[in-house]
């Protein structure tokens, strides 16, 4: 599942080189996350059941804020038991170059937020009923060996 969010450059994202602060970029990232999650959940308070376990950035090039906006796309990765992986991409400028990648983990949490719980039913189903995958690696296991 896809989602993009045309997100529109403040005055206050620029840092003292001119350029978009990657604080800002990382905020942009997480603007389209929470609306991506509030779109798969049903409602948009749904990213309050949600804590990030991972995130990991690139940032690839610098974000002239005179372009105005950036536009930053969601896709699915893969599902766990209790958690969601994200592949988040973020393009700027006429070109419409990648300036940044992400990839993150979410985990579904209890009321509490203090332990993991398994994906509601109803988000499995709206992610196309994907049964938790085998290659679900926790956040400090290697990855697996490059292939051929």
């Amino acid at each position: 599942m896809r989602h993009t969010k045309e997100i529109a450059i403040r005055a206050r994202d620029a840092d003292a080189t001119g350029t978009v602060a990657r604080s800002a970029i990382a905020l942009y990232f997480e603007e389209c996350r929470d609306e991506w999650l509030g779109v798969v959940g049903g409602d948009p308070d749904v990213a309050l059941a949600y804590l990030i376990r991972r995130l990991d950035f690139a940032f690839l090039r610098d974000v002239d804020p005179g372009v105005g906006t950036v536009r930053v796309t969601i896709e699915l990765d893969g599902l766990g038991t209790t958690s969601i992986r994200l592949r988040e991409t973020l393009r700027a400028g006429r070109d419409d170059e990648v300036a940044a990648t992400n990839r993150s983990v979410l985990v579904h949490v209890n009321e509490d937020a203090t332990a993991g719980v398994p994906l509601p039913d109803d988000v499995r189903a709206r992610l196309g009923g994907l049964a938790p995958d085998s290659t679900a690696r926790g956040p400090t296991a290697p990855p697996p060996p490059a292939g051929p």
